[in-house]
């Protein structure tokens, strides 16, 4: 537009110049004077655009692509050769211009709506206010889901969600605010059914009949059962693990057996199952039956019922590996202490039997460890009647002369050293004891007190002496 009133104003000045140098006549000079002048006025006046001319001489130059998209589908050419306005301009190019810029504020404006519609879309989601689905009723199928330490309720919403148990998180987390028992949802296994309401999924998963897979290990029990003098049964780690595997899925129980176990402890290599690195040379020369005794520590576990027997003990050998390695045992035994920490479990594992009260375990892990240090052969036995126990099951104050033959290599009557195994699963304040032992002379104890202490000598004369104190005060 600009091109055109510069061309019309140069052509302007040539004409003015030749009326100049060539007068006709009188009125011809007036009349050429009279233009000249009105062309000098009109030269300096501004052009005059209109609005939408300033705009698209400011902003052509970013929107050039968009014009020849939209130029191709009209059909319209830059080289139009129809009216033109009093100002030099295409009338039908100026209302192009106005239906682009219409079309691009309508698009910037949908795109706007979309980002803050979906936007506040999400916010509502997450709010758990907005439209979420959820199932109605109280489930189809059982199923086992595992809620992870540390979950929050909206954690645990995203879990049963993966699982199928509820429709959505939402369902869940809305459904769980008035209830403060979802709170105190502990780690673990529990039972709940597939595509749940999730006011169902709350009232099931916080119920304690829900709670399936936990199981507890005390400390000085072994893997196999126990019967004491008078009858009485104590259940040991492997009955204790297959009644923590019962549940019943779709009118299917799904205990394992101890035999199960006892056959996946026994045909499985110690790697395989999990047995510690430092333990797996010691482990795998003895008696197959024995290989995770010791290994499995107290405390509560938590397994999944329906898994096989070696899944099974592979969890529980992670968990107690774990703890195993915060007691310290896979750091000692390379100080020169002479024991391995396979030998240190063992030596705590005899703390744990042997001793009346855990203030007495560090006397009584220095007597172990003298007598082992000790040359003279009627000291360097153990002599206890723990290891008996152990290799018969038949826990006893005292065992009789005759069960000591029975007792294999657990026989530290007439066997010098320690024996092949641990014979219990120690307590950390056991295994703390094995590895700090106090300082002291003693080579003999028993528990002489009702109350668990027992009595330290230095020879055997002073050791006939705290048994029959033993005896004095009814202990046995």
């Amino acid at each position: 537009m600009n091109d055109g009133l510069d061309l019309f104003g140069d052509l302007a000045d040539d004409q003015d110049y030749g009326a100049h140098r060539h007068p006709r006549n009188g009125r011809d000079s007036r009349n050429d004077r009279q233009q000249c002048g009105q062309q000098q006025r009109d030269r300096q006046q501004p052009d005059r655009y209109d609005a939408d001319d300033r705009y698209d001489d400011e902003y052509s130059d970013d929107y050039d692509d968009y014009s020849d998209e939209y130029e191709d589908e009209d059909g319209y050419d830059e080289e139009h050769d129809g009216p033109v306005d009093s100002d030099g301009s295409d009338p039908s190019a100026k209302a192009h211009r106005r239906k682009r810029r219409r079309l691009r504020w309508t698009i910037v404006l949908v795109a706007f709506l979309l980002i803050v519609g979906g936007a506040g879309f999400g916010v509502l989601q997450i709010a758990g206010l907005g439209y979420y689905p959820d199932y109605s009723g109280s489930g189809t199928t059982d199923l086992i889901v595992q809620i992870t330490d540390g979950s929050t309720i909206r954690d645990i919403g995203n879990d049963l969600q993966d699982a199928g148990v509820v429709a959505s998180a939402n369902a869940f987390v809305k459904a769980g605010r008035d209830n403060s028992q979802l709170g105190g949802v502990q780690p673990g296994f529990y039972e709940l059914k597939r595509q749940m309401s999730g006011a169902a999924a709350v009232d099931m998963l916080t119920s304690s009949s829900s709670r399936v897979g936990q199981l507890d290990v005390h400390s000085g029990t072994q893997l196999d059962d126990t019967t004491s003098m008078d009858g009485k049964v104590t259940p040991g780690i492997l009955s204790t693990i297959a009644s923590g595997s019962c549940a019943t899925l779709n009118g299917r129980r799904t205990c394992l057996t101890v035999d199960s176990l006892r056959q996946a402890i026994e045909n499985t290599s110690p790697a395989q199952l999990g047995v510690p690195d430092w333990a797996q040379q010691a482990v795998s020369g003895v008696d197959p039956k024995h290989r995770l005794e010791g290994l499995i520590s107290p405390g509560i576990y938590n397994i999944k019922p329906g898994e096989t027997a070696v899944q099974t003990l592979q969890r529980i050998m992670a968990q107690s590996d774990t703890q195993l390695q915060a007691a310290g045992l896979s750091s000692v035994g390379g100080s020169g202490s002479g024991f391995s920490p396979y030998q240190v479990l063992i030596i705590a594992s005899i703390v744990e039997r042997e001793s009346g009260t855990p203030g007495d375990m560090p006397k009584v892990a220095r007597v172990l460890y003298n007598r082992l240090a000790d040359s003279d052969p009627s000291v360097n036995k153990l002599s206890l009647d723990s290891t008996i126990d152990y290799a018969l099951n038949r826990p006893a104050m005292s065992t009789p002369v005759a069960w000591r033959a029975q007792a294999g290599p657990y026989d530290t009557y007439d066997i010098a050293g320690l024996p092949p195994t641990p014979i219990s699963s120690p307590a950390t304040a056991a295994i703390e004891a094995a590895e700090q032992p106090v300082a002291g002379p003693w080579l003999y104890f028993v528990v002489c007190q009702k109350n668990g202490t027992s009595c330290f000598d230095t020879t055997l004369a002073g050791h006939q002496q705290s048994n029959r104190l033993a005896q004095a005060n009814g202990v046995y």
